[in-house]
């Protein structure tokens, strides 16, 4: 039995979106588009075989997502000028946070700076 997965991962204003298409022997088993993570987590839209049905599924997601911008910034964090890790999210006290529950380290004396995207 062998099983082969296509993804593809996107952003729209601030969601992360999957659209996934698996084949096991040869046959379609999946077709979907989900959210990963924040408020909408494992919101999921099966599409069919053809580009309408694909879309269809985006632009519902688009719609239950609603067109509200999130202010994400990503943010590479210290310790003691040793660099910890990056992560995408409000501000930087949340970034340092994620970072020291990752580590599994105090906050203390850990910074964050912020990363110009282009």
């Amino acid at each position: 039995m062998k099983t082969e997965m296509n993804n593809i991962v996107v952003e729209h204003n601030g969601a992360v979106i999957s659209i996934a298409q698996h084949y096991r022997d040869g046959k379609v088993t999946t077709q979907e588009a989900h959210v990963i993570g924040g408020e909408h987590d494992w919101l999921t839209e099966s599409f069919g075989g053809n580009l309408k049905s694909l879309i269809k599924a985006l632009m519902t997601i688009e719609k239950k997502l609603g067109e509200k911008e999130v202010e994400h910034k990503k943010y590479y964090v210290y310790l003691d000028g040793t660099y910890m890790g990056s992560t995408v999210t409000l501000s930087e006290e949340e970034a340092i946070q994620e970072i020291a529950e990752e580590q599994d380290l105090s906050t203390e004396s850990m910074e964050a700076s912020l990363v110009k995207l282009h």
